[in-house]
């Protein structure tokens, strides 16, 4: 009996013990939303054939998503065939793109925005089902526990929550469930990862305004409430813009907004977006300890493609990458990749790994 009551014990308390650091420093990469509109469709369905191959998007950006957790917004369901292909505004893309992400290196999706319930219930049910499937970590939904990433002897636990669906959620037994931003989630879901043994929490929060570039008052006192509640980093998706990043004094990090990772929209400020690392450690005191956050610039190009039911597609254009595509796309992603930098205040010139660092304020 004694036996067990000390094995419960060390159970319990296990997560608030201190733990050596690790041998090295972990490195997580974060994009934003990873849209399929239906010109994205187009572009992806070999003509006269059912397939669809969403490889060449992601080709220039995989030098990038490379980390020890590769981690994306998924703004799209996996609901199946039979319930029929479409983009905006109910999207429903094809199995293909789950296998698609996996092989770009994405490692973790989260799945909790307004776009969840594109299929109902059933649709987000079959989506977290199939992904798991894939080999993807998930989160967001009541059909997905508390993720804890275990990254060579590092503990990040994610949690992921929007600030509500398109029409109403579903209601009844049994019914798959979305995870909401308010003040008592925040507290239970980190209180939860660490229980759980984690270092260091990621608060992925889909939120703000659509097309702005600042955010708003609710999404600041939301982000108080997620630092309060004791996560360490935040990421933002849902506005398909971007919006700043402050790397604060107290070494938390919040990204506003990751603009859309791949999308159909057109236009800039849509077309911009960034893919962003950090690279963290334990701090020795059963937390962690942010070394340093890094950005790559990227365009969202239209750019033609063949063997497809669509003459143009879209391709993600990283900095540094630009080469790699025509003149006329290779100046037009040029200039994207110098508006991103402007825009979020970054000067200097890349380090090795092509990242630009994000400066810690003072």
């Amino acid at each position: 009996m004694l036996k067990r009551i000390l094995i419960a014990l060390s159970l319990f308390l296990f997560p608030f013990f201190p733990q050596e650091s690790c041998a090295r420093p972990v490195r997580l990469v974060f994009t934003g939303d990873i849209m399929v509109h239906d010109t994205q469709l187009a572009a992806a369905k070999l003509k006269g054939q059912s397939v669809w191959d969403f490889d060449y998007q992601f080709e220039l950006a995989k030098p990038f998503l490379k980390g020890d957790a590769v981690i994306g917004n998924l703004e799209t369901v996996l609901a199946g065939k039979e319930r029929r292909h479409t983009g905006y505004p109910a999207f429903n893309s094809p199995d293909s793109l789950a296998r698609t992400l996996r092989e770009a290196g994405f490692d973790a999706l989260t799945l909790s925005n307004n776009h969840t319930f594109d299929r109902g219930s059933s649709g987000a049910r079959r989506t977290a089902e199939f992904l798991s499937r894939q080999g993807f970590r998930l989160a967001g939904l009541s059909v997905t526990p508390p993720l804890i990433l275990e990254l060579d002897g590092l503990r990040v636990g994610l949690l992921n929550a929007s600030y509500g669906v398109n029409g109403e959620p579903p209601r009844g037994e049994g019914v798959v469930k979305a995870n909401f931003i308010s003040k008592e989630f925040l507290e239970r879901a980190v209180r939860e990862l660490r229980m759980k043994g984690a270092d260091c929490v990621v608060a992925c929060l889909h939120w703000g305004d659509e097309y702005k570039p600042q955010p708003n008052e609710k999404q600041k006192t939301q982000a108080r409430w997620a630092f309060e509640a004791g996560a360490d980093i935040i990421v933002g998706t849902h506005p398909h813009v971007l919006q700043p990043i402050e790397f604060r004094k107290d070494g938390k990090l919040i990204f506003w907004s990751l603009g859309n990772f791949v999308s159909g929209q057109r236009t800039l400020p849509r077309e911009r977006t960034v893919i962003a690392a950090v690279d963290i450690e334990l701090d020795g005191e059963g937390g962690c300890r942010i070394l340093q956050a890094g950005v790559v610039p990227a365009a969202v190009l239209k750019a033609p493609v063949k063997g497809r039911e669509a003459a143009n597609g879209f391709v993600i254009v990283p900095a540094g990458m630009e080469n790699a595509r025509p003149e006329d796309e290779a100046k037009r992603a040029a200039a994207v990749h110098k508006d991103v930098l402007k825009f979020l205040k970054i000067t200097g010139t890349p380090r090795a790994d092509g990242f630009w660092n994000v400066p810690q304020a003072e």
